[in-house]
């Protein structure tokens, strides 16, 4: 996992009222380690940082705020531009372009051609389990995609998770608004084609351009 996104994660944990210090404290690490965004950080301390803030707060689903927080907020993010396409199937597939420079962990693919549309998490069947609570955050920072994009909600139709649930699975349809189901065939959300071609109001195609080189 790069330094950028742990970096933003931590950001989201302090916006939902966590200690900063305490959580650096206990994960073992400074502030040295994050100065650089390009930073990679092993997929073992990636999921100590995630247990970390779990233990921190006292509660498992706090991943899932944490994911609707963690937001880019300056150029210095890789994906910041990612806000000026035209639209938010194309902000999910530009952030899915530059992914291997955020995580290696698992791989994303945003599939338009499916009724409806699909974004779908890859994940070696062997660590499913084990990186469970990273591949929620993930879909949570998805699902947040829209409110940044459209300021509006995420239109789900359903989410679908490889692994069992980690917690009252009440908890998971409160965040996402939409059915869950767990011990599926492979991770997924559906999003409503409505709202994923939708022309964003963010669009800048020659700011966009001028970002991108």
């Amino acid at each position: 996992m790069s330094a950028n996104l742990l970096v933003r994660l931590l950001r989201g944990a302090v916006a939902l009222g966590g200690n900063q210090r305490a959580i650096m404290s206990a994960l073992g690490i400074n502030d040295s380690s994050l100065r650089n965004p390009l930073n990679r950080l092993s997929s073992q301390l990636a999921l100590r940082f995630l247990s970390t803030l779990e233990q921190h707060f006292g509660d498992p689903s706090v991943l899932l705020r944490v994911g609707d927080k963690a937001d880019m907020q300056n150029f210095s993010d890789l994906g910041y531009a990612t806000r000026l396409e035209a639209n938010l199937a194309s902000v999910i597939e530009a952030n899915i372009s530059i992914q291997a420079l955020r995580q290696t962990m698992f791989r994303t693919s945003l599939d338009t051609t499916a009724k409806p549309p699909r974004l779908i998490w890859h994940c070696h069947l062997d660590l499913v389990t084990a990186y469970a609570p990273f591949i929620e955050l993930s879909v949570a920072t998805y699902a947040r995609l829209s409110r940044q994009i459209l300021a509006e909600p995420p239109l789900l139709r359903s989410v679908d998770f490889r692994h069992q649930p980690r917690f009252a699975i009440e908890k998971y349809e409160a965040a996402f608004g939409c059915p869950v189901r767990f011990s599926m065939p492979q991770t997924q959300m559906e999003i409503a084609a409505r709202q994923l071609f939708r022309p964003s109001p963010h669009a800048q195609p020659v700011l966009l351009q001028a970002a991108s080189a």
